[in-house]
């Protein structure tokens, strides 16, 4: 990972939407704080965070939870450094393919773009 992003423009952090794995994840030590983290200290200023896995069943496309989890991790990156106009937060369900290349068709709720368009801005 390290020789990845020390060459990288931008990145795109996935983290689990699923009730204890994200919990987990951004407790210190967790692999999601890392990633972030080393991320920025090499150089990335551009991330895409998908907030996967809405379609697990503790979650089950809760707007509500994508919501909480996205000011979570916006204010954490925003302490790490990252500019938040330069962060985006999607949410998604890859196993299903929401919100990967189409609009979410079960998550009427969400207006932002997807996650393809949202690498397609990247600059």
């Amino acid at each position: 990972m390290i020789t990845g992003v020390s060459l990288a423009d931008a990145a795109v952090l996935v983290v689990s939407a699923a009730v204890g794995v994200y919990e987990r994840e951004m407790a210190p030590g967790g692999g999601t704080r890392e990633h972030a983290l080393i991320a920025f200290t090499m150089g990335v200023r551009q991330m895409i965070v998908v907030v996967n896995q809405m379609d697990e069943r503790s979650v089950d496309y809760n707007e509500q939870r994508f919501k909480e989890l996205a000011m979570e991790l916006a204010t954490f990156l925003q302490r790490v450094g990252f500019n938040p106009e330069r962060v985006r937060i999607i949410p998604a369900a890859g196993y299903q393919g929401q919100n990967l290349c189409e609009r979410p068709s079960a998550m009427k709720w969400y207006q932002g773009p997807t996650l393809l368009e949202a690498m397609t801005a990247l600059e």
